[in-house]
């Protein structure tokens, strides 16, 4: 498990334009939120602290939720869009390279939480939030908590970011039309799935001893992995089948390296194309649309987004250096 410090995405919050100028709306008032979407929003309490939200929605426009968040660890499965929230003035983006993503995100102490919502921007994606008091009841009742979760738990806004599997995503669905449809049944469907996704989130922690020095994990190991997956990033490959390649299971390929370098490996490869993109933006003024396509986003403004949140700084902009040095 690696030693979480900060979530790869804070940075400093995009403008927003003059706050007088989008509605704050109450995080629980049903009907003044569905005066901001086009979509359903469900709320559900599990019971014994759990509870499950799920979003299907395109935002009217521009405005902001605020809400109270107790202690507790937040399981966020984005199949659509990208959520980005405000924590003590910083920034986090989950989502939005048209892939589905997966993250936890820890609450060791109650805190305040702004969600930005932006016109025109669709998001459907589903939240699992399980209290502290929860992971206590199950300790108390005998349940061993591995010490990598409790340190986990325990530090602020502490991030972990993985591709969800094929069940996660089915389960992520399921509960989005479960909690939609509203019947018994159906809630009790969602309950159930929103409990196995609980379970592959926190399958991702355990008490395995660190690697010895010629184990996959080894310094040396994972730096030719990393060669590897940058050499290949223009390709479409499956993590599944790059483990293979290098002779470990998909899960140990994670671990390893999300603990040699503090991210996923569908992470890395994201990065690799950025910057191989942005070098071709750089060097050659290919255009941004070529440059889209090339680190592999279905369109120009997904790119631009993306390019911008890791740079700093859109893409026509560093397209703009040669061509002015030309």
């Amino acid at each position: 498990m690696p030693e979480e410090t900060a979530h790869p995405a804070f940075a400093t919050p995009k403008s927003a334009g003059p706050e007088s100028s989008r509605p704050l709306v109450p995080a629980y008032d049903a009907q003044a939120l569905s005066r901001h979407l086009d979509g359903p929003i469900h709320t559900v309490s599990e019971g014994q602290g759990i509870h499950i939200h799920t979003t299907d929605a395109v935002a009217w426009e521009d405005f902001d939720v605020r809400f109270a968040v107790a202690p507790s660890v937040k399981l966020f499965v984005v199949l659509e869009g990208s959520i980005e929230i405000q924590i003590d003035g910083r920034c986090i983006v989950i989502g939005g390279e048209d892939a589905a993503v997966a993250e936890l995100i820890a609450f060791p102490s109650a805190t305040t939480i702004t969600r930005i919502c932006r016109r025109g921007e669709r998001v459907r994606k589903a939240v699992v939030t399980v209290q502290r008091s929860w992971f206590a009841r199950q300790q108390a009742s005998g349940a061993e908590i591995p010490s990598d979760l409790t340190a986990f738990l325990d530090r602020p806004c502490a991030s972990l970011q993985w591709v969800p599997s094929a069940r996660m995503l089915r389960d992520a669905e399921g509960i989005i039309n479960g909690v939609a449809e509203g019947s018994l049944l159906f809630r009790i469907a969602s309950e159930r799935m929103a409990l196995d996704l609980l379970a592959e989130a926190l399958s991702q922690f355990d008490d395995t001893p660190a690697p010895a020095i010629d184990a996959p994990g080894c310094p040396a190991r994972m730096a030719e992995i990393r060669q590897r997956l940058k050499e290949r990033c223009s390709e479409t490959f499956s993590i599944s089948s790059f483990a293979r390649e290098v002779g470990m299971s998909e899960r140990s390929l994670q671990r390893a390296f999300r603990s040699s370098t503090g991210m996923a490996v569908a992470a890395y490869v994201r990065r690799c194309r950025l910057e191989r993109a942005r070098a071709a933006l750089a060097e050659d003024a290919v255009s941004v649309t070529e440059a889209a396509a090339m680190a592999g986003y279905a369109t120009p403004s997904s790119f631009a987004t993306a390019f911008a949140r890791q740079y700093g700084a859109p893409p026509s902009q560093a397209r703009s250096v040669v061509s002015k040095a030309r």
